[in-house]
Parts: structure tokens; sequence; C-alpha cells
């Protein structure tokens, strides 16, 4: 928790960043170093609003959420900082340790050999780089149709336009396949000190578990308020909106 970024004021003009957005940014950490946790809160927050983030933002705002004891937010904020660069060993150490501090624990559910090869192989482009593949191998097969048809290369042409045609498939259906994924599969947090989990979108609905602050879990559906979501043991079921937020 020691770590606390100044040297990002002195390079935000490099970045697009106002001065006065600056000027912000080193209040938020005299605040922190201050420890008026409250008042450091505020002011990231408010950089946030502003449509700004970084690395060092979301791990601020992830320290000043901790001292304040408060985890659910903590976790959020730590998530958000890793998602943008998963390999700083300061997010991910505190990370690590406000994730001890969380009372639910569930043991994940084991993937076949098949399953995980499949979501490695999705998961290697972006969806957006799939489908750009997915457009230049149907382009090439294109090239493939015009030799076998208008040329004496026969065998090269039908052999590399089958051969595109089945490469520019398959990407676009990794393309669809992750963009599916990413909607279906949102990662969020439990940001209330405790929520129970019904068993469908409504108060009147059977309880089945209880979930605390800084869980984590998989919003897949949503309905009047209502989120649906799936725990890394495969548990499922509906909270409401306001108990969670999505990293």
């Amino acid at each position: 928790m020691k770590r606390i970024i100044c040297v990002l004021a002195l390079v935000f003009s490099t970045q697009g960043y106002s001065n006065s957005t600056a000027e912000l940014f080193k209040a938020g950490n005299e605040a922190y170093k201050a420890e008026n946790y409250l008042e450091a809160v505020q002011i990231y927050d408010s950089l946030l609003s502003l449509n700004y983030e970084s690395v060092d933002l979301y791990y601020n705002l992830g320290n000043s959420h901790y001292k304040q004891e408060n985890l659910g937010l903590a976790i959020l904020n730590y998530e958000r900082a890793a998602r943008l660069n998963p390999n700083d060993e300061d997010v991910q150490n505190n990370l690590n340790l406000a994730r001890e501090a969380v009372l639910d624990k569930f043991e994940t559910v084991p993937s076949s050999i098949l399953k995980i090869i499949g979501m490695a192989t999705m998961k290697f482009f972006s969806p957006s780089t799939w489908a750009v593949m997915g457009i230049v191998f149907l382009f090439l097969m294109g090239g493939g149709v015009g030799l076998y048809f208008f040329t004496s290369q026969k065998r090269p042409g039908f052999v590399g336009g089958i051969s595109f045609l089945i490469l520019g498939g398959f990407s676009i259906a990794m393309a669809f396949s992750y963009s599916q994924h990413l909607k279906n599969h949102v990662p969020a947090i439990i940001i209330s000190d405790s929520s129970y989990v019904k068993s469908a979108p409504s108060e009147t609905a059977e309880d089945v578990f209880i979930l605390h602050e800084g869980t984590k879990a998989e919003v897949q559906d949503e309905l009047e308020g209502w989120k649906k979501i799936r725990l890394i043991d495969g548990k499922l079921g509906w909270i409401e909106g306001g108990d969670l937020e999505e990293i």
C-alpha cells in the first residue's frame, strides 16, 4: 500500500491531460498522504468523471478505499487497474492482499482440456483482429478462385481457395464467438456489505445463497434492475443491480 504515484502529474501534458487534471491528481495524492482518504476518493472520482483513466489512478483509488475498509470498491479498482496492465506487480500484490480478506471462498469448476484449448485459441487475438483476419483470408480466397477459373493453375487455385475459405470462416467464427463471450461474461465485484442472491429476478423469489463485498462474479444477463450472475464454482442466481459493479 506504500506506492502513491506523484510523478504522473509531471507527464500528464505528454499524454493529453490538461494542467487542471494534473493538479487534481496531485491534490488526490496529497490528500492520501495526509491520510484524508475520503477526500482522496472524491478527488480521484472527479478525475474518472472527466473520462480519464490510468493504472495509477485506479491503483491509488483502490488504496484509498482499502484504507477506509471499503473492500468491494478497493478490489473493483484494483481489478480495473489490472485490466489496463496485468503485469503491474504493485497492483497484483494489493489485489491479492485484498482478496484474502473476502469472506466468500469458492472452488473453481474444472474445465475440460478441449474447453481450455478452445478458450485459449479464441483469446489469442481480439475480436476485431479475428474479424480483420477473416476478411483478409476471404479476400485471398477470391485470388484462389481467380487462379482456378482464369488461369491454368487449377490445382493451386483450388487448394488455395478452399484453404483460405476455411481459415476465413474459422476467423470470423472466432470473432463472433469472442464477441458473444465478452457480452455474456462480464466480470463484476460485489460492493455491498452482503447481498442475497435470488432464484429469479424478484424480491419475492427464493434466496439461494448470500454474497459479501469483494466477491467476483460474471454478469450473464440483466432484467428490470436485476442481474443474473455466475460464480467460479458454477452457482447461478439473480442479484440486485446496485449491489455489484462491473469491472
